[in-house]
């Protein structure tokens, strides 16, 4: 059952290692390479689409996205007595009438992991 949240924890763990690694920017794309830090003294070679990529991905907002991601894993933890999300399974929330009778693990958190579907431990059962 914990299988999920374990997979989660260590991918966003990975990428927050990734994330402090890398040179902190801000980054900054003007159509002709990505530019470091507040000043645009420094260029890498990155052109384009790829150069506007890489700087909306800049460390702090890799950074920013785990720190999120930890907190609605934290907020859809399983009620282990009756084997649900009580996050999702709260009406007081709004979710769609079809998740109300739904076991762990519940959609929320499978959505998390489809974006580390590549990931050799990525399990299909978790698939939504």
């Amino acid at each position: 059952m914990d299988d999920l949240i374990a997979f989660l924890r260590a991918r966003l763990d990975e990428d927050e290692r990734i994330a402090k690694t890398a040179d902190p920017g801000p980054w900054h794309a003007d159509g002709g390479g990505i530019h470091k830090g507040h000043t645009t003294d420094e260029v890498v070679d990155y052109a384009g689409d790829n150069a506007e990529h890489i700087a909306r991905h800049d460390p702090a907002r890799v950074l920013a996205e785990v720190a999120a991601k930890r907190l609605i894993i934290e907020l859809h933890q399983p009620d282990h007595k009756q084997r649900d999300c009580g996050t999702c399974m709260s009406r007081k929330i709004g979710y769609q009438e079809d998740w109300i009778e739904e076991e762990w693990p519940c959609k929320t958190l499978c959505l998390l992991a489809l974006p580390y579907a590549d990931h050799p431990d990525y399990r299909e059962e978790w698939r939504p």
